[in-house]
């Protein structure tokens, strides 16, 4: 197994089997040096990217100082869930295409710049 493999079947196993869908259409990606993924983790949140260390870890700061701010200003918000938040970041178009092909298979279809997946929120 890859270390690609293992680090999104970890962060899969920590978030719940809600992912195992994605976990498996990752696994199917094709493995190469520069395609690596990666998993970052914070308190609050879980990145796995392909864009290298560095963006994740700007982004799970990013995403930690953002949670910070709300609990801070609006007593009322409730930022903690009882496990980590997985954010699965694309480093580009081709590798969106990868992870969601469905936004390609119109020719002038509308992609995506994110995606999400309210229902598992509630």
């Amino acid at each position: 197994m890859s270390q690609r493999d293992s680090s999104v079947a970890s962060a899969f196993r920590r978030t719940g089997f809600m992912w195992l869908p994605l976990a498996l259409l990752l696994s199917a990606l094709p493995a190469s040096a520069a395609d690596q993924w990666i998993e970052v983790r914070s308190a609050h949140f879980t990145i796995v990217s392909n864009a290298g260390e560095r963006t994740a870890r700007r982004l799970v700061w990013q995403l930690e100082q953002v949670r910070s701010a709300t609990a801070a200003l609006y007593s009322w918000a409730k930022p903690d869930l009882n496990k980590p938040l997985l954010v699965i970041v694309a480093k580009d178009e081709n590798s969106m295409r990868a992870l969601v092909p469905k936004y390609w298979e119109e020719r002038r279809s509308i992609r995506p710049a994110s995606l999400g997946d309210r229902t598992r929120l509630a």
